[in-house]
């Protein structure tokens, strides 16, 4: 920086028994800092949580109104031990702190440098950097490990882990933009985090939430997107840090509608795992003409507090974007190895043709094979799937994706899949190549976490508050099966009958909300208007009835949980690509906790053996992504080929209190 290193006032402050070593560079030349104090109103953001100060830069543009030129830079390197992570925050006048990470260096090791580019109006403001301990991945110590305080963490490579312990903060997140919009015409959505309530900003559509923030982290947002282009050279995900109190962190993304009708910006908040803390709805009209902005209407947000249990669960989160005829998947994948990756897939089959032939090809097989024997057609369809999940892979993931997933193998129990995508099969997607055993990814326990619903990790099933129907159908259609199920859930659950049983009654359970289990064993219809109940031959209960008998609402964070809703029937779980009402969405939208179906048609024996063993896990106390992997290793020893046909929406590591 020549000239411009005399005018920086620099200090290092030391809290710890050694002091770290902070030095300013210019050129090829470094220079030893000198001690002074940290103002402490810096530090108030990261509140309990308190970090080392190991330096304060001050600009000091030594009475010279303009500063440096944009183009100079100052380079701050720092010595530490290798289990701190090190931020630096550039405190700006009047503005939030941002961050800077470390650059690349080929010089020794344990040096870490920060590059900062300097502006006209950085004068007077604060270069602050600032050392924590780093966030291990493991639970609880062991006690050789109690023993050894001095024990270095392996070195980190992704993002820190959530913690327990780490003191969070509550705040204030919104997004806004434009109500309606015109073909074409570029537009900004507003992300705003703060410690105070924001306000609404006039003429704008604008959802709101709180979330409980580790302020020693950037809160990352993801945009998602409906009929909306980001505009090129713009990103599709930023990071917020949280401000100092009476401040506003802002940022945008910048987008454009595609074609004339309703659009969709869903941004979804994470902070250190793909988890997410909240997701944002904006739902906007996009116009030919240009157009007066219409009164905004305020969107309910889904804000879901951090558990810290997912910690310990795999997660691969699955964002879909689809718009002018372009479908591009991308992936994040979690193992809570310290590595954290993304992955990026833009498949070159339409969507809808990939669905319309995946599905008529299971259907086709299941009816293929129906003259086989139990064990012959079991065989015969399972090898089948696996030709097809393979066909999935690789047209949907990319292969290192599935190499790694498949490396990791014996790490993937309970994976929770969280995507926007709700009509893929994952559970058949294929890992293994052509001539190894097939590793089907439902094999994993695997379970579905829908955004914009609450996902409670506590459920109840309280005696008298468990209900099922099992209808009992003329010969034609009789399921000799049902009958025992109905028993077992009647012995082993307590559970109570569903009386009449027809749609009236279905209707009057759900309205009055006074149930904590609704258990259905029975025939279910799909098609590509709607799915319904089949309670006899000339009635069912339809999909649609939802809207009014069990309507959406908003989650509440530490609200009672809803109920656990188990279809045991055809294709109720899977979601027509013509977005007619659904099942699985509509019930997890009006508030249940979890929503256990099936994708495809299964046979009247495992449907059985799923429901007792499913339910008999959950007794145990085993949570929900095991017991729906014992329920489908139950299906399959049934000599059925049906065992992957059932899903789960649900939190992997929920459990339900069958106490009182």
């Amino acid at each position: 920086m020549g000239p411009g290193l005399q005018r920086l006032e620099a200090a290092v402050v030391t809290n710890g028994p050694s002091p770290s070593e902070i030095r300013v560079r210019a050129g090829s030349s470094w220079r030893r800092l000198h001690s002074r104090s940290v103002p402490p109103e810096v530090l108030e953001v990261f509140g309990r949580r308190r970090p080392e100060v190991l330096a304060v830069l001050k600009f000091n543009p030594q009475g010279q109104e303009q500063g440096p030129r944009s183009a100079e830079a100052m380079d701050v390197a720092v010595e530490v031990p290798r289990r701190f992570e090190v931020l630096a925050l550039l405190c700006r006048p009047g503005q939030p702190p941002l961050r800077w990470d470390p650059v690349p260096e080929d010089g020794p090791a344990g040096v870490l440098r920060f590059r900062l580019g300097l502006e006209p109006q950085d004068a007077g403001s604060l270069l602050v950097v600032l050392i924590l301990k780093r966030l291990l991945l493991a639970a609880a110590p062991s006690a050789d490990d109690e023993g050894d305080k001095s024990a270095e963490p392996p070195p980190t490579r992704g993002l820190p882990r959530p913690d327990a312990d780490v003191p969070r903060i509550d705040a204030h997140v919104d997004a806004s933009m434009p109500s309606a919009i015109q073909v074409g015409e570029p537009v900004r959505i507003l992300v705003r985090l703060s410690l105070d309530e924001l306000t609404a900003l006039p003429g704008q559509a604008r959802d709101a939430g709180r979330i409980a923030v580790d302020p020693a982290r950037p809160v990352e947002v993801k945009l998602r997107r409906l009929n909306l282009r980001v505009l090129p050279g713009t990103p599709d995900r930023l990071e917020l840090f949280l401000p100092l109190p009476g401040a506003t962190a802002e940022n945008e993304f910048r987008v454009m509608g595609v074609g004339p009708g309703p659009a969709l910006a869903e941004l979804v908040f994470t902070q250190g795992t793909v988890v997410p803390l909240a997701q944002l709805r904006l739902e906007v009209q996009v116009t030919v003409e240009a157009t007066p902005p219409a009164p905004p209407e305020r969107q309910e947000a889904a804000v879901v507090p951090p558990d810290p249990r997912l910690a310990t669960v795999p997660v691969l989160s699955v964002d879909e974007d689809f718009n002018d005829g372009q479908w591009t998947l991308e992936y994040d994948l979690d193992l809570h190895d310290d590595i954290r990756e993304r992955f990026t897939m833009t498949p070159s089959i339409p969507k809808a043709e990939l669905l319309d032939r995946l599905y008529a090809e299971i259907d086709g097989l299941w009816d293929q094979t129906r003259g086989l024997d139990p064990a012959q057609r079991a065989a015969a369809f399972e090898d089948r799937l696996a030709d097809l999940g393979r066909e999935l892979a690789v047209q949907v993931a990319p292969p290192e994706l599935l190499s790694r997933l498949d490396s990791a193998w014996d790490r993937l129990e309970g994976l929770a899949v969280l995507s926007s995508e709700v009509q893929l099969p994952w559970e058949i997607l294929q890992l293994a190549p052509a001539g190894r055993p097939a590793r089907f990814l439902g094999e994993t326990g695997l379970g579905r976490w829908a955004f914009n619903v609450a996902h409670p990790g506590r459920l109840h099933a309280r005696p008298g508050r468990i209900r099922y129907l099992c209808p009992a159908y003329p010969a034609a259609l009789a399921l000799p099966q049902a009958g025992a199920e109905a028993d077992f859930l009647a012995t082993e659950l307590q559970a109570t009958a569903l009386e009449p049983g027809d749609a009236g009654s279905i209707a009057a359970l759900l309205r009055g909300g006074s149930f904590d289990l609704l258990h259905f064993g029975g025939h279910g219809e799909y098609a590509a208007g709607g799915q319904r109940l089949l309670l006899s031959p000339q009635g069912g209960y339809p999909a649609t009835a939802l809207a009014a008998d069990f309507p959406r609402r908003a989650a509440v964070p530490g609200a009672e949980p809803g109920p656990l809703v188990v279809l045991n029937a055809c294709r109720l779980a899977s979601v027509p690509r013509t977005g007619a009402e659904a099942f699985a969405p509509a019930f997890l939208a009006g508030g249940a906790a979890a929503f256990v179906g099936c994708l495809w048609s299964v046979g009247d024996r495992p449907a059985r053996g799923f429901a007792e063993a499913f339910y008999s896990a959950l007794r145990k106390g085993e949570p929900v992504s095991a017991a729906v992997r014992a329920g489908r290793l139950a299906a399959r020893a049934a000599g059925d080929a049906s065992w992957l046909a059932y899903t789960a929406y649900a939190h992997p590591l929920a459990t339900v209190d069958f106490g009182s």
